[in-house]
């Protein structure tokens, strides 16, 4: 079953039915949602269907140089929504100083393991029970000018390039 969605700030009253989607990586619960979402250097964003109900979150951490995931679900009925999460997130990406995106999974979530590989997650370590994996925008060096200033065609920020360029 697939169909439009869009992604959407969560708010407390999308707690109860985000946590009621079965298959996160790590289970939570409505304390730890809620104390994830008061730091405020965390975000956290659900997907929601044409008829306003929850069909998947993410929560993640802006770090100085990369966003962490620190958990995620998605309704298994949903085709796709879990991929356009990560595609939102990935467009973020380059706007800033941000090029990286990392995540710990459990090494039991075979599952996850393999939904992160798909969307080019390449494993970067392993500690304990956990499997980090790191997404990293790739490096585009076309340039392109516009109205004489040029610009790296990844991130769209000015290039300063060296006189008579």
């Amino acid at each position: 079953m697939t169909g439009t969605h869009q992604n959407r700030w969560m708010i407390r009253r999308d707690y109860e039915a985000a946590l009621a989607i079965p298959n996160a990586a790590i289970p939570w619960t409505h304390d730890d949602l809620r104390t994830h979402n008061e730091n405020y250097n965390n975000i956290s964003l659900i997907a929601e269907d044409e008829d306003c109900e929850v069909c998947g979150w993410v929560s993640y951490l802006l770090g100085e140089t990369y966003y962490h995931i620190a958990n995620m679900a998605v309704c298994p009925q949903r085709q796709g929504i879990g991929t356009a999460i990560i595609q939102s997130l990935v467009d973020k990406l380059g706007h800033g100083h941000r090029s990286i995106i990392t995540t710990e999974v459990p090494e039991t979530a075979t599952e996850a393991l393999c939904f992160f590989r798909q969307c080019g997650f390449l494993v970067s370590d392993q500690s304990d029970d956990f499997i980090l994996l790191q997404y990293t925008l790739p490096e585009v060096n076309e340039l392109f000018e516009s109205d004489g200033v040029f610009f790296r065609r990844s991130s769209g920020w000015p290039l300063l390039l060296p006189e008579g360029f």
